[in-house]
């Protein structure tokens, strides 16, 4: 028998701030735990990131060569490949502060706001 699934959980990016602010849609799940898992890993793999970067910040120069990149701003380039549960992470990367969350979306069903007359 299968199991009947009316609830999915989407895992969502997040980086930027004002008129550069962006989010996009990573994976979705059936279970709720399985989403709030993969946030907490891919926000880890993120804050790794975010380390790097105050390291190359302080210490560009002794930086080994294939770790990371800078070009003449000083602006981060982010490994291909960087993160595995954000396959996203080298093109949407905006700078450190990438955040992750999920959203609760109704299988086959059209999502109300609160409190919308409609």
């Amino acid at each position: 028998m299968t199991k009947k699934h009316d609830t999915v959980y989407v895992v969502m990016g997040e980086c930027g701030e004002f008129s550069d602010y962006d989010t996009w849609p990573i994976v979705a799940f059936f279970n709720e735990k399985e989403a709030q898992e993969y946030v907490t890993k891919a926000s880890e793999r993120a804050d790794e990131w975010d380390l790097l970067v105050d390291i190359a910040n302080e210490r560009l120069d002794k930086i080994p060569d294939g770790v990371i990149r800078a070009d003449e701003e000083r602006v981060m380039t982010v490994p291909e490949g960087w993160s595995s549960y954000d396959p996203e992470f080298s093109s949407k990367h905006k700078g450190t502060g990438i955040g992750y969350w999920y959203l609760t979306a109704p299988v086959g069903k059209p999502v109300r706001k609160e409190g919308s007359d409609q």
